[in-house]
């Protein structure tokens, strides 16, 4: 190769990185997440619960839940929760911190409703691969209080703690 065209060779790649780059920078600065409305679908464990995280701001994400379980002839379980996510920064991702509450229903066919209730707090992350789709992790801390009758968690009328983790997909509308 000769000198000018080594030279040349130097300069496209110096250009094409440059554009690579500056490009890379820009759609870091994108706002991938204005506020706006989604639904997620969040697996943790073998539960399945819907997520609707509404935006109220660039900081701000309050997230209700709810999931349901019905086996015929026996027993209908219903979740419902609220999560409040204050995010540490925006962009394509973005890590948050956030405080949980749920109540957990649980009616057996004939008896009486159990309800137990959850308080925890989570640290977690959500990446934008464009404005209408992320994936996040979560890590939680919880605190259950279960109903004197309940044996979900193994302690009838106690508190238990425990750490979970969930994995969350989203579509924003």
């Amino acid at each position: 190769m000769s000198g000018k065209s080594h030279l040349t060779h130097d300069l496209i790649l110096f250009v094409g990185v440059s554009l690579v780059v500056a490009t890379a920078l820009a759609a870091a600065d994108e706002d991938y997440n204005k506020s706006k409305v989604g639904i997620s679908a969040s697996l943790q464990g073998s539960q399945t619960d819907i997520q609707l995280p509404i935006w109220a701001d660039k900081k701000v994400v309050f997230v209700p839940s709810f999931g349901f379980t019905s086996v015929s002839g026996a027993v209908t379980d219903v979740r419902f929760g609220f999560m409040f996510r204050y995010n540490l920064r925006f962009g394509r991702l973005v890590p948050y911190n956030g405080i949980r509450f749920g109540v957990l229903r649980t009616k057996p066919q004939g008896g009486d409703a159990i309800v137990d209730q959850l308080l925890g707090v989570a640290v977690g992350g959500e990446y934008f691969f464009d404005r209408h789709f992320s994936a996040g992790v979560e890590a939680q801390l919880n605190a259950a209080f279960s109903d004197d009758n309940s044996t979900r968690f193994g302690n009838p009328g106690g508190t238990n703690i425990n750490t979970a983790t969930a994995a969350n997909v989203t579509f924003y509308f």
